[in-house]
């Protein structure tokens, strides 16, 4: 018998199905982190990082997010809380997004050449992730100009 999904196991279900539209690249990291044993590795070094219940897989999502769209740490939190679609990818839901602090000790553990191998996964995703504004807020997209 299948269990009955949640209200909000729905509304991130659909969020997922039109993330493939509004952020591609995302969507096609997504499948690729699931699947690739050095995703596996590196969630399970960053497992128990930070006090709160925060898996390593959030804060490898998180780090990738940070290092596909060269955010700083703090803008990386900021966006993450703000965006449904960074939500879903992070796998955060509407938990509160995590402290740049805890942002920051993940980056330490991994290194921008694993963030690299990952992302590069999916053809062309920094040069595809860079040209989409989508997702940022307005006064974001202002300030980056």
């Amino acid at each position: 018998m299948k269990r009955k999904l949640s209200r909000m196991e729905r509304i991130f279900a659909k969020i997922a199905a039109q993330a493939v539209e509004t952020d591609p690249v995302l969507s096609e990291l997504d499948a690729v982190l699931d699947a690739y044993p050095l995703a596996r590795q590196v969630c399970a070094r960053l497992d128990g990082l930070g006090e709160d219940a925060i898996s390593g897989e959030v804060l490898l999502r998180l780090l990738l997010v940070k290092y596909l769209y060269t955010w700083s740490e703090q803008e990386t939190v900021e966006q993450v809380a703000d965006s449904l679609v960074l939500r879903w990818f992070c796998r955060l839901e509407m938990r509160p997004a995590p402290l740049e602090s805890l942002v920051s000790r993940a980056a330490s553990q991994v290194s921008p050449a694993v963030l690299e191998e990952l992302a590069n996964r999916v053809e062309r995703a920094s040069e595809r992730a860079k040209s989409s504004e989508g997702r940022l807020r307005p006064e974001f997209r202002q300030r980056q100009r």
